[in-house]
């Protein structure tokens, strides 16, 4: 049976054996990220997403009729699959449902980089 090949490390770039990707002098550095997104569990139990967040993006969903509202607005027809903060939660916004808007994965990009833009001082977008 063929030996595995030996991988460097990720610190100082030895060749080493471990599955973890760190040498045998560097075994500190491995975290336990994957263990502590177990933990987690289901979204819902994650502390970003709250019950009343869950219970309105649903809302959200019906009222928009699964359909873009950005897109909608502007009369074409596309399927929305992303639930958005109007007013980030960073800027004060909450998970109430006039807060909220369905968006297509385009609108949701453009509007995540228009914001992102603001946050840094960089004025408005050309998308």
């Amino acid at each position: 049976m063929p030996v595995k090949a030996k991988r460097p490390c990720r610190k100082c770039k030895r060749a080493h054996g471990n599955s973890n990707g760190y040498c045998d002098a560097h075994q500190d550095l491995v975290t336990n990220w994957g263990e502590y997104q177990r933990r987690l569990g289901k979204q819902a139990n994650r502390r970003y997403k709250s019950k009343e967040y869950l219970r309105n993006r649903e809302l959200c969903k019906v009222q928009a009729k699964g359909l873009c509202e950005s897109c909608t607005a502007m009369g074409l027809i596309t399927e929305g699959n992303c639930c958005d903060h109007i007013i980030p939660k960073s800027q004060g916004g909450t998970d109430e449902l006039s807060n909220l808007q369905w968006l297509c994965t385009r609108c949701h990009a453009r509007k995540t980089a228009q914001e992102g833009r603001g946050a840094r001082g960089r004025g408005g977008s050309n998308l």
